[in-house]
């Protein structure tokens, strides 16, 4: 049935008999209290929906966060660690460095002395 069927209905009931207007207008309440019910329990069921979504969300994002703490925890570690074994590689090798470069210089000081000359007349020449 149509719209436009249920108001020729309505009309003829009013035709028929002088009450169709009561009719008309208890019918209205009636399907206007069915549709407020309706609302109400689309209501009910969306919060209830919503509520069961959001009471989980806080376990999810406190599981992520903790899951993202972990990986960052890791990662700062390895860094860490790689980090210390780098600063000890490089403070080994400048160790054996100095330690050539002194050797070298007390077995030929002279000529420790004309490089230093030499690289001194270069840097002033390129500062210039």
């Amino acid at each position: 049935m149509t719209v436009t069927d249920t108001n020729f209905s309505t009309r003829q009931q009013q035709g028929q008999n002088g009450q169709g207007a009561e009719r008309g207008s208890d019918d209205l309440g009636r399907n206007l209290g069915l549709l407020r019910d309706d609302i109400t329990k689309l209501t009910e069921n969306v919060t209830n929906l919503l509520g069961s979504q959001v009471g989980t969300a806080p376990a999810q994002i406190r599981d992520a966060a903790t899951e993202a703490y972990s990986t960052m925890s890791d990662a700062a570690g390895s860094f860490s660690r790689a980090g210390t074994g780098l600063y000890e590689d490089v403070s080994k090798r400048m160790d054996t460095l100095g330690s050539e470069l002194t050797n070298t210089i007390q077995r030929a000081p002279i000529t420790a002395l004309v490089v230093a000359a030499a690289f001194g007349m270069v840097y002033g020449m390129i500062r210039r």
